[in-house]
């Protein structure tokens, strides 16, 4: 809601006003400004005149407002097809790319390159690589707050595959070595 400020015979007068979603002004109520207390009336008439207006569009079909998305969930998808969504979605996280993991955890390249020590070409890089070592994928995915998990999957189980890509396992191969 706005508020448009006029003098008529050097009095003030005040207009309150707003813009439907259609872009279009509604001149809700006016008056001249003097009486005590005369902005918390106007102000509460003018939103039941917007509320009343704004349905009436609705109504008519001229606009469609804006709907949470968990009531729209709620009012179009079954208990079984949002279970389902969710599950296809989950599956959709499972398969993604580091640089889509970064973003969708809301992580720049350079507050990744800052955790990581290093310059933020070199997370540009990092992300588009296809190949690299385990300990390096360990690390980035550390750094966005995570913890990397490699898991060997056969037909009817899955092993979680613990000593891969960490430090104690190269330290002892360097040892070995000597």
């Amino acid at each position: 809601m706005k508020e448009l400020r006029v003098q008529h015979g050097g009095k003030p007068y005040r207009v309150l006003f707003a813009f439907d979603p259609r872009q279009t002004g509604i001149l809700l109520i006016g008056g001249r400004k003097g009486a005590k207390g005369w902005y918390e009336k106007a102000i509460a008439l003018a939103d039941g005149i917007y509320s009343r207006s704004l349905a009436e569009l609705k109504k008519e079909g001229l606009i469609c407002m804006r709907t949470k998305w968990s009531d729209l969930k709620n009012e179009t998808m079954s208990p079984v097809a949002q279970r389902k969504a969710r599950e296809l979605a989950e599956r959709d996280l499972a398969e993604i790319e580091m640089r889509e993991l970064r973003e969708t955890l809301k992580v720049t390249q350079e507050e990744l390159a800052d955790k990581l020590k290093v310059t933020q070409v070199a997370v540009s890089r990092l992300e588009r690589r296809s190949d690299m070592h385990l300990s390096t994928l360990r690390q980035f995915v550390r750094a966005l707050g995570g913890e990397l998990e490699i898991r060997a999957v056969f037909a009817g189980r899955s092993v979680r595959l613990t000593h891969i890509g960490t430090a104690s396992v190269a330290k002892r191969k360097s040892r070995s070595r000597r």
